[in-house]
């Protein structure tokens, strides 16, 4: 079934140009238009559940900040602002055609996702409402079979508690994809330093990769990736377009990428700041795949770790120096 997308903005430059945007990117998208505040509030009292793609010039025309405020709010992730520069006349045409191919198929797959792997204050997948406090974990966080990968995000504090980990769990398991938010001139010699302090080989993938059993794989720094299934059952990592975070490896690409393309993997939240891996660590979840995530005082930065307990209270913490024996399960083929 097609996805509608509204296309608001009073121009009708802008308003093709983002037709021709949104249009390669899914081909298949239901277009429709919006010319003025009045014409955006009825498409979005019938009902709509698709997505908007809103040029914020619209919100300055006479009234329309004040008749939209509402509708808008209620998009919530449906929604994508595609902000002016106040300096330039003319539209930014060449940023929405880097940004926006991105911000679509996030917010695509966002809207995919139960409601409560999204909200904050809901209960996560698979608990009641009601349950936030309860202390239960959701019903998947006790299988033992094991995934096809597992994604690591990770930042500040992360290279130490991902050498621990690595020198805790036994060999053989299945691929390690880490998103170890670094400068391009790094990963290199960090992958070099973890093999070295841990006695495992560790590689860097800077272009497309085939990620195979027992494969410890840091992405490259300063890009981005997705990870898809070929048809022989391979899984496939290559580059992607540049969010618009400043943090790259981008986790959540990672992850909504695997999300996505059905691919049944485990998520690993570590220590740093932001909140990268939040949203992708969600959809893994409401997938019913495993989430865990560095205990927060065992952070050096807690930013990344909160932010995803904050989506998903009952997420498991780990102590990445003893690791618990779920996690053990999942990477180890032996046990």
């Amino acid at each position: 079934m097609k996805r509608p997308v509204i296309i608001a903005a009073p121009g009708a430059f802008e308003r093709s140009g983002l037709r021709r945007l949104v249009s390669e990117t899914f081909p298949a998208a239901d277009l429709r238009e919006s010319t003025s505040a009045p014409e955006l509030v009825q498409a979005l009292d019938a009902r709509f559940a698709g997505l908007v793609v809103l040029d914020e010039a619209m919100l300055q025309q006479q009234g329309a900040e004040a008749v939209l405020q509402g509708p808008l709010a209620r998009l919530g992730t449906r929604l994508i602002r595609l902000s002016r520069d106040p300096v330039s006349a003319g539209p930014p045409i060449g940023t929405w055609a880097r940004d926006l191919p991105d911000r679509l198929r996030r917010a695509l797959t966002v809207q995919t996702l139960p409601t409560t792997a999204l909200q904050p204050d809901s209960a996560p997948p698979d608990l009641p409402q009601g349950a936030q406090g309860s202390g239960r974990a959701p019903q998947h966080a006790g299988r033992t079979a094991r995934p096809a990968c597992l994604l690591v995000a990770s930042s500040t504090g992360g290279p130490g508690a991902l050498a621990q980990l690595l020198q805790a769990i036994p060999q053989g398991g299945p691929p390690w994809i880490i998103a170890q938010h670094m400068p391009s001139h790094g990963t290199q010699a960090f992958a070099a330093h973890l093999s070295e302090v841990t006695g495992r080989q560790v590689r860097e993938a800077g272009g497309r990769d085939l990620p195979a059993a027992g494969d410890l794989i840091v992405l490259r720094g300063g890009q981005d990736f997705e990870l898809q299934r070929r048809q022989d059952g391979a899984l496939s990592l290559r580059p992607a377009l540049l969010t618009s975070s400043p943090f790259h490896p981008n986790a959540d690409t990672l992850m909504l990428s695997a999300a996505a393309s059905g691919i049944a993997a485990a998520a690993l939240i570590l220590s740093g700041m932001g909140e990268d891996g939040a949203i992708g660590a969600a959809a893994l979840s409401a997938a019913g795949h495993p989430v865990f995530v560095q205990a927060p005082e065992t952070c050096v930065v807690a930013g990344m770790p909160g932010a995803a307990l904050a989506r998903l209270p009952m997420l498991q913490k780990i102590d990445p120096g003893t690791p618990p024996l779920s996690l053990l399960r999942l990477c180890a083929p032996q046990l």
